[in-house]
């Protein structure tokens, strides 16, 4: 074969896989990736939602933009994390959001803590496109805190919440209508220092309400606590889970066999002054009584702030890792189904507050890095692929093409009279 035609055929098929390799990074550029948004202060994500168009939405507060110190930020992103909107909402003082849903009407509805409004609970309804609808206040003057927040069968709201009155403080459970009006109020508590950090809406249509319950008489001791109530808030049991030390639940769901998964930080030695802590993990049945537990990390401070469920009945659970060195990031470990860990991974600096599986069974994580709105998309396996899978088939025929020339080019060559002749 004519040489330069050999040149040009080999050369026409690598440009034809490379211009292939590119499609089909791009046609995977949602299985994993790490976005960053704010400006020149603060800004911290608590809570991420996959929406209904794929994409997704998080919330918490910014103090580069607004109208005060902090204000709550919305941010909604496409499916690759790249933005599409965002809105501030608040007055002159702090204003935070803590949670975030999306309604059944395809809009937002955020639980906020505001001190704008007196350090009372705030509850904002928006459209799909994050334009408030309306919004609405709870509590009084004193502090008043809401963690979650779930839509209701009626189409309603219920948000768990962290009510302090004078010395004491509860569980405070607000169940409104679709506008937000208040049909009732609960409160609930093991210790009179107890506070809801997480809430979810139970198969039998109740509640199930989880956070801390703090020990009055001893300085630092605290157990997980989780309250059950039946569908109008009235309390069924209530279980506390912890040894000596502080032992604090930050995140529920209910499981598959309707029990539930707690997670949160455990550290047996705070008493002690030494200061480490692990990730705590809680399962228990449906009456709450605890199955087993298991503790993860725990070298240095390491503090689980999120869980969710996984699609083979394990659990994903997210927060932060302290490193030996000095600093923390965040970390994500995996479960089967009897909490045993599969795999774990970390994403460089900062903090996770929420991690929830997408719909491709890979997970995002919402917090920050260097005071950011932090979001990272993995695979399944917690990995961030650089390319697709689907490149490495198209770089080996890239790779044996040029194999091929190289050796073409070494081989032919025929010997003459003792001489080799290059062809």
């Amino acid at each position: 074969m004519n040489r330069k035609l050999t040149i040009l055929l080999y050369s026409s098929l690598i440009l034809s896989v490379s211009v292939n390799v590119e499609t089909f990074v791009r046609a995977d550029a949602a299985s994993g990736w790490i976005k960053t948004f704010g400006g020149t202060d603060r800004e911290l994500a608590r809570c991420v939602i996959q929406t209904s168009d794929g994409g997704f939405l998080m919330a918490g507060y910014t103090r580069t933009f607004g109208a005060g110190l902090n204000d709550v930020w919305l941010v909604k992103t496409d499916v690759n994390g790249n933005m599409q909107w965002n809105k501030t909402y608040g007055g002159t003082e702090d204003d935070e959001a803590y949670w975030v849903i999306q309604t059944t009407d395809g809009g937002y509805a955020v639980a906020c803590w505001s001190y704008s409004l007196g350090g009372r609970v705030w509850l904002i309804k928006t459209d799909a496109n994050g334009n408030q609808q309306w919004n609405k206040t709870y509590g009084n003057s004193q502090e008043q805190i809401p963690h979650a927040i779930v839509q209701t069968s009626d189409g309603g709201y219920a948000m768990a919440c962290y009510l302090r009155d004078g010395t004491q403080s509860y569980f405070w459970l607000i169940k409104t209508n679709s506008n937000g009006v208040v049909l009732w109020d609960k409160t609930y508590g093991a210790t009179g220092k107890d506070q809801a950090l997480c809430l979810v809406k139970t198969s039998d249509g109740g509640y199930a309400l989880g956070g801390v319950a703090n020990h009055a008489i001893i300085v630092g001791q605290s157990s997980f606590e989780l309250v059950k109530t039946d569908g109008n808030g009235n309390m069924q049991w209530d279980k506390t889970y912890g040894g000596t030390g502080s032992y604090i639940a930050y995140s529920l769901i209910q499981t598959s066999d309707g029990g539930y998964a707690i997670a949160g930080k455990a550290d047996p030695k705070a008493l002690s002054g030494k200061g480490q802590a692990s990730f705590w993990l809680v399962k228990t049945n449906s009456s709450g009584n605890m199955e087993w537990n298991m503790t993860y990390g725990g070298l240095v401070y390491d503090v689980a702030y999120s869980l969710c469920n996984a699609s083979d009945n394990g659990y994903a659970i997210a927060g932060y890792q302290s490193f030996s060195g000095g600093g923390y990031g965040p970390w994500l470990i995996k479960t089967d189904s009897m909490g045993n860990a599969q795999w774990n991974a970390t994403y460089g600096g900062g903090m996770a507050n929420c991690v929830i599986m997408t719909n491709d069974g890979g997970f995002v994580l919402a917090g920050y890095t260097n005071w950011d709105f932090l979001l990272i998309k993995t695979d399944a396996g917690g990995a961030i692929p650089e390319f697709s899978p689907l490149v490495i088939l198209p770089l080996l025929v890239i790779t044996t093409l040029l194999s091929v020339v190289l050796y073409r080019k070494k081989s032919i060559r025929i010997k003459q009279h003792g001489v080799y002749i290059n062809s």
